[in-house]
């Protein structure tokens, strides 16, 4: 049975929000720092990683300047006297810290097509933990939709031409990180500055290893454009984050996974018209599955759901009499 969530419309715009913001907004920027980024920093992995750092730091300063400003830091003390708490943020910071990884290299390294391919992933892994941790069902409609889009992404996958380590990667740990996430009642920016914190010693190692055993932090000789960029990446990768969090409690998870697919279409259209990447034609057989699937899906959704209230309305009425 659908869940009343699945038409909370709070949930729905944080989601939108979230999701179009990493299929458009946020890869943008990373290939907008790709553009002005100097030739001689010829190590991929290397930039990658840099740009990883600086976005933990600046996430974090950002969630604490609205922490500052919102008036919560007594919130976030809360939740380090926590140990049940403080134990599940080290699981959904390690998570969010491979995903981080794995989408800044993708982006940054001309395999943007193969992030896109993680996040088609992604929602089949969200509705397959959906049935398996949180007891959430599928009509036939929508289990017709999901064999289609599992159809779609075995096509992609078949044909990408090599293990899509990067996908796996990306598909795998966000899902966790939903499943982690949805199960913490946390206020998101809260959640956000704790998952921060925990990747901050990461950060300051690696950076204290370029300027001891390295040639130095190439970011910091990289000019101002590339600082300023850097810089708004922190806030760019809060506010999506934030919104996700707000998505998860409130709506099924199967649901957010195909919300999801926004991303990686928004990611996909990135890589073909301003990135240059070449995507075969054949491809488009798989992204026709998986569009289509959607469509199924969110139509026999917003079908059904006033069903469902009324169900959940009539069983409250008879609770109230009793």
């Amino acid at each position: 049975m659908l869940s009343h969530s699945d038409r909370d419309v709070k949930g729905w715009l944080n989601a939108l929000v979230a999701f179009g913001w990493w299929g458009f907004v946020f890869p943008s920027l990373l290939l907008l720092l790709k553009s002005v980024t100097d030739a001689s920093v010829n190590s991929t992995m290397r930039w990658s990683l840099e740009i990883l750092l600086f976005r933990i730091l600046y996430c974090l300063l950002f969630c604490l300047g609205v922490l500052i400003v919102v008036k919560r830091i007594p919130d976030l003390l809360a939740v380090f006297r926590s140990r049940v708490q403080m134990f599940w943020f080290a699981i959904s910071a390690m998570l969010i810290f491979l995903n981080w990884t794995g989408f800044v290299y993708g982006a940054t390294s001309g395999r943007l097509s193969q992030t896109s391919l993680g996040y088609y992933m992604g929602p089949l892994i969200n509705i397959a933990l959906g049935y398996l941790f949180l007891s959430e069902k599928l009509s036939r409609t929508q289990l017709f939709s999901v064999i289609l889009a599992a159809l779609g992404v075995l096509w992609l996958t078949f044909i990408q031409g090599e293990f899509p380590w990067i996908a796996m990667v990306l598909a795998i740990s966000f899902s966790f990180y939903g499943l982690v996430r949805k199960r913490l009642s946390v206020d998101s920016i809260v959640g956000m500055t704790v998952e921060s914190f925990y990747c901050l010693p990461v950060a300051i190692g690696c950076f204290i290893y370029f300027f001891l055993h390295d040639d130095g932090v190439h970011a910091l000789e990289a000019g101002w454009k590339v600082n300023l960029l850097l810089v708004l990446v922190g806030p760019a990768t809060a506010i999506p984050l934030i919104s996700f969090a707000i998505a998860a409690r409130r709506l099924r998870l199967g649901t957010l996974g195909f919300i999801q697919f926004i991303a990686p279409t928004g990611q996909l259209l990135l890589a073909m018209f301003v990135d240059g990447e070449t995507i075969p034609a054949k491809k488009f057989i798989g992204y026709l599955f998986v569009w289509v699937a959607v469509v199924l899906y969110l139509v026999d959704l917003w079908r059904t759901a006033p069903v469902d209230e009324q169900i959940a309305t009539n069983a409250a009425t008879a609770a109230e009499n009793q």
